[in-house]
């Protein structure tokens, strides 16, 4: 029976190790809900509403009025009311093109949650560590049974994963309602809704946001890393030490590698911001990672689109590039020195 409950003590305290990082979690989440769930959702509703009014508008006045279009060399004039007969003389290479039209207006929509996300991401690493410090909340915080360490990763997690994860949500929830509007403007002039459906593809739009959320949390850490121990350090203004720092050392490089080579050569400037400044900056934001993935060329298909899986498997060849993982290391020595930082830390 001794056996038993010596076997059983280690299972229980990771459990209740468990069950208070998700408590810390659930902390951060409530604190900065505002930021993180309502922003963006307002967000999407505004700009839903200024679509759906908008098409209501250009409908109301060109139902009436004539154009013209080219359908396989002949030429003809429609109205708006008349398109579902312009449609019907589509070809199906004409259908598939205007799918993968309506699939890229779809990513463009989903777009602006995961931007701001990556501004609320931004912003809370920034004053994470360091507005606990200045309302002296920091003292209270350190009397409850819970690690400096546990607190930080908490903090690198609501960052990395949370808030992204919340705007790749409403980001789906935009897809599903833009696809809606189309099968309602499509009732609207004549024409099948479910053309909408067989000719687009917005879940396969879906999945590929959400597929990205993986590659985003390891691009990230060291963003993450660097902002929050900007946080722990900092005695005053943590934003101005974030960006000036590597921005001042920048300067200087550059200055250095201008006066060597009178200006011959910029590689070691180039690199730096490359490498450096990015992924310590704007690589915070969702989607920061495609610049690095280079030119996709797919066995020469120029058409594939982002949720084909050839495509989706030349995006995660992104974990074999040795730059990923310098920054997954750098991210974890910095996070790890906030968490030193942290706990030997007082009150402003």
């Amino acid at each position: 029976m001794n056996a038993v409950a010596l076997n059983e003590r280690p299972v229980a305290r990771a459990t209740k190790r468990n069950s208070r990082f998700l408590t810390l979690l659930k902390r951060e989440i409530w604190e900065h809900k505002g930021a993180v769930v309502w922003a963006p959702a307002i967000l999407a509703a505004v700009q839903v509403l200024v679509t759906a009014v908008t098409s209501a508008v250009t409908y109301a006045r060109f139902h009436d009025r004539a154009g013209d279009v080219t359908i396989n060399g002949q030429h003809m004039e429609f109205t708006v009311d008349s398109l579902s007969g312009v449609v019907t003389k589509l070809s199906s290479s004409d259908l598939a093109a205007g799918g993968k039209g309506l699939d890229m207006l779809y990513y463009a929509a989903s777009m602006w949650p995961l931007l701001l996300a990556g501004i609320v991401a931004f912003f809370y690493c920034i004053g994470a560590i360091y507005d606990e410090r200045k309302d002296r909340s920091l003292l209270f915080w350190k009397s409850m049974p819970v690690s400096d360490r546990d607190t930080v990763l908490s903090k690198a997690v609501m960052a990395l994963v949370i808030i992204p994860g919340v705007a790749m949500l409403v980001s789906a929830a935009l897809v599903l309602v833009y696809a809606a509007l189309a099968s309602v403007a499509c009732m609207f002039v004549g024409i099948s809704p479910l053309m909408i459906w067989q000719h687009s593809n917005p879940l396969g739009v879906i999945a590929s946001v959400f597929a990205g959320l993986p590659l985003h949390a390891l691009w990230a850490l060291p963003a993450a890393g660097w902002l929050l121990l900007c946080s722990a350090y900092a005695k005053r203004v943590p934003l101005l030490w974030a960006i000036g720092l590597p921005l001042l050392l920048g300067l200087i490089i550059v200055w250095i590698e201008s006066g060597s080579s009178l200006g011959a050569s910029s590689a070691i400037t180039e690199n730096y911001f490359h490498h450096i400044v990015y992924r310590i900056l704007p690589g915070i934001v969702p989607g920061s990672f495609v610049p690095a993935l280079g030119e996709i060329d797919i066995m020469g298909h120029s058409d594939l689109m982002p949720y084909s899986l050839p495509v989706l498997g030349e995006v995660y060849r992104l974990l074999l590039k040795p730059e990923l993982w310098a920054g997954v290391i750098a991210g974890v020595g910095m996070i790890s020195l906030a968490i030193r930082q942290r706990r030997h830390a007082g009150a402003l």
